[in-house]
């Protein structure tokens, strides 16, 4: 029952959806406002019994100063609340200190304020840090400085002082050992916590990666499905109507052909694949990137002519060579090179760029051409395994590109807009696993 009511009260203003964090600093500011407030009920009783002025006033002002942190947590005042607690404090032990004399130790309560000053500002800035450790030392010594002479520390018998002075020794230390235990509970649920959320973290991942996977497979077998589907069964249609037609010399040669086109679009399929599938070689080499880019874009010059397409380049000379895969690396620029002659039907230009990017920490190489671009809504699929909006085509193309460049630990990123423009961008790090 006793625990039940003080987790109510240590958890009061405590808004549900606040972060883990700072709900630890709002209940331990809880409870150092209902532990100093225990801590004065003694003082109250010795108002009473040695008669001092204004007892009654002192014993009503008191809860009521505490309170008031109380009701700052309900109105969602928190960092108000937390400079509140520590300046009222400092004021009603100070103010102690010089009614009952410095002999009382009620001053020695303001230790552990520079402790709690440090608890519970201690995530803040260098500025609020600095102003809640002046506000119990200034506090208390200007009132010593001032009022000290006006209470005269005769009005309290020797063995009353010895027992404050004791109390006050008591409660410092146990207050300062709370401090310590809820600094040391709040770092060691912070590491505890940060442990737990990094090892469900570690678990979704894994979760995630084979739920991609199986994505991935199911993907994959379906492309392979529907791409070796339709030329087997223009083989079989073929095959069919050959043996309808034997006798007839002209359709027969019209259906072997049709047959002998699909063995062949399978056995591009096939290539593709295995291609696709083939690991990257972890045999690389020290080249410069523009050398690739050139190899390229010369394989293309026939097709540029053809179409009517200017070639633009503007690429750094100075770039540092780089560890790569040059067959893999060199037919990813090539395949982007004829993505984008396939994309201008007629005049047009493309631009090809390299630079260092990034603090001089990775180069970028990026492709714009002004072809008819990509829809928006089919943006996001041209990474995927088979799909592809060339029925020529076996859709692994930029499949095969987003692989290689994952492997040389880089990234590749696209921008499109239709009938304007479409810009592939790769990124390498300069320096990579190898």
């Amino acid at each position: 029952m006793v625990k039940q009511l003080f987790n109510i009260i240590f958890n009061f203003g405590v808004p549900d959806t606040i972060l883990p964090n700072k709900k630890r600093v709002i209940v331990l500011t809880n409870q150092i406002t209902v532990f100093y407030l225990l801590s004065c009920i003694p003082y109250f009783f010795i108002f009473y019994v040695l008669n001092l002025p204004s007892a009654f006033f002192y014993t009503i002002f008191v809860p009521l100063s505490y309170l008031i942190v109380f009701l700052f947590h309900k109105i969602k005042l928190f960092l108000f609340s937390r400079f509140y607690l520590i300046f009222i404090n400092s004021l009603i032990f100070s103010f102690y200190s010089c009614l009952l004399g410095k002999e009382s130790g009620a001053h020695l309560l303001l230790f552990p304020l520079f402790c709690f000053s440090f608890i519970l500002f201690r995530k803040s800035n260098v500025l609020i840090q600095i102003l809640a450790f002046c506000i119990p030392l200034t506090t208390h010594y200007l009132l010593e400085i001032t009022s000290y002479q006006l209470f005269p520390s005769t009005l309290i018998p020797t063995l009353t002082q010895n027992i404050l002075n004791y109390f006050a020794i008591f409660t410092s230390y146990s207050m300062i050992g709370f401090t310590l235990y809820s600094f040391l509970v709040d770092n060691l649920l912070s590491e505890k916590k940060l442990n737990i959320a990094i090892n469900r973290a570690k678990e979704r991942k894994t979760m995630l990666e084979k739920a991609s996977q199986q994505v991935a497979y199911a993907t994959l077998t379906r492309g392979i499905a529907h791409e070796i589907g339709n030329p087997m069964a223009m083989i079989l249609s073929s095959i069919e109507l050959l043996e309808e037609n034997l006798h007839d010399p002209i359709k027969s040669t019209e259906y072997i052909a049709t047959t002998k086109s699909s063995i062949l679009r399978l056995k591009s399929i096939t290539s593709t694949m295995l291609q696709y599938g083939k690991p990257t070689s972890h045999i690389k080499e020290c080249i410069d990137i523009n050398t690739l880019i050139d190899d390229a874009d010369t394989l293309c010059q026939a097709e540029f002519k053809k179409r009517r397409i200017s070639l633009i380049k503007k690429l750094d000379p100075n770039l540092p060579k780089l560890n790569l895969d040059v067959n893999s690396m060199s037919q990813v620029f090539l395949n982007i090179i004829l993505n984008s002659i396939e994309a201008i039907e007629q005049a047009g230009s493309i631009t090809i760029s390299s630079s260092l990017e990034d603090a001089k920490s990775q180069i970028k190489i990026s492709f714009l051409d002004t072809g008819k671009g990509i829809p928006h809504n089919t943006l996001t699929k041209i990474f995927d395994p088979f799909y592809t909006s060339n029925s020529a085509k076996t859709g692994l193309g930029l499949p095969m590109v987003l692989k290689t460049i994952d492997a040389h630990g880089g990234s590749v990123s696209v921008q499109s807009s239709v009938q304007k423009y479409t810009l592939f961008d790769i990124t390498l790090p300069i320096s990579h696993p190898t």
